[in-house]
């Protein structure tokens, strides 16, 4: 039996519910030693074994689930498995206090029986479980002090330190840019590539803002954890084109922005995603700004410095212009724009005129 006594909580009443094991409360009421208060110290010790005013002739009698070895659960298992054809299923209960080796000696143990499968539940291995056993107590304690202890919220102050990354990608050069706290953790990417008002820079300032808020929100994992997580979500994604070969290649902006991430926090990459030495995506973070692939000059659009003002403003892409059944383009590397698009094997911007022949 799972429990001589448990107690069941009607929540949509308000209310509980007192169970005994029938086969006990006869006894105790025969032996004279059963009453309601008894019943709830049997509910708050999950056990009788421990119970000096209860006869010890009845204490032995009546043991629970988590008070069996493990390895008798198993042999019962096996006592009914040797003369069954099909598997058998029995939950071998351990017990809270249970280590790595108890686990590994019950699989063992039904291995070496003959069982064709096994089931191993500890107790309180999970937050929410059939029965718990006396340790009501202990989960409210656990939740007040999970529910009193206060949030920390950090409030940025107005000068923070950080490092700007310059990375090559396939839409021009980006500038990355990772503020950290006091403690050194970063809190904040700003990714700037690329002329005000144009599409690829729309998306590289959602990027730094996502990933701000995520590197900001509370939880159990610390703000390094947290950019692990999201570099490994964005490196190697690759686009279109890709920029640079074998450990320095760049396959689009986010996998720059991991780039960044595994420079700034120490985390190892390549162009493959496979790990390497820091030093390559190092040299990766250290390269020169990339050439116009047409007769733009190698500053015009998306290659500019982003500390340069911009006071032209981008020509909207002709749509008349447009291939039939072709709208909207990729995005382009030149102007920024969702205006490059591919025709009798060259790619043209229909909003800025630049070409990759």
């Amino acid at each position: 039996m799972l429990a001589i006594a448990n107690q069941h909580i009607v929540k949509s009443e308000k209310r509980t519910l007192n169970f005994v094991n029938p086969m006990f409360e006869d006894v105790a009421k025969s032996r004279g030693f059963y009453s309601e208060a008894f019943v709830e110290k049997v509910i708050a010790h999950g056990t009788v074994r421990d119970i000096e005013s209860i006869p010890e002739d009845v204490r032995k009698v009546f043991g629970t689930a988590h008070e069996i070895h493990p390895d008798w659960h198993v042999r019962m298992q096996a006592a009914f498995q040797k003369y069954t054809d099909n598997a058998v299923s029995k939950t071998i209960n351990l017990p809270h206090d249970a280590t790595i080796d108890d686990v590994k000696r019950a699989y063992d143990l039904a291995w070496e029986t003959g069982c064709r499968g096994i089931t191993i539940f500890r107790d309180g291995s999970k937050s929410e479980q059939v029965l718990n056993l006396g340790v009501k107590n202990q989960e409210e304690k656990t939740q007040n002090a999970l529910q009193s202890a206060p949030h920390k919220i950090w409030v940025r102050p107005m000068r923070v330190s950080g490092s700007t990354y310059k990375l090559k990608t396939p839409v021009g050069t980006a500038f990355i840019t990772i503020n950290e706290d006091e403690s050194g953790n970063p809190f904040e990417v700003f990714i700037n590539i690329g002329k005000a008002g144009s599409d690829v820079a729309a998306m590289a300032e959602a990027m730094g803002r996502v990933i701000s808020k995520a590197l900001k929100f509370n939880g159990n994992l610390t703000s390094r954890e947290k950019a692990l997580v999201i570099f490994d979500q964005l490196k190697g994604i690759g686009g279109r084109t890709s920029v640079g070969f074998g450990s320095n290649k760049v396959r689009s902006l986010p996998d720059a922005i991991s780039i960044a991430l595994a420079s700034h926090c120490g985390f190892r990459t390549n162009g493959n995603g496979l790990g390497v030495e820091l030093s390559s995506a190092r040299a990766v973070v250290e390269a020169e700004e990339a050439p116009a692939q047409s007769g733009n000059p190698a500053h015009a659009g998306v290659n500019q410095d982003p500390t340069v003002a911009f006071s032209e403003p981008i020509a909207a892409p002709n749509l008349e212009l447009f291939p039939k059944g072709k709208a909207q383009g990729d995005i382009c590397p030149s102007c920024g724009k969702a205006s490059l698009v591919c025709e009798e094997g060259c790619a043209k911007c229909y909003a800025c005129g630049h070409s990759e022949c």
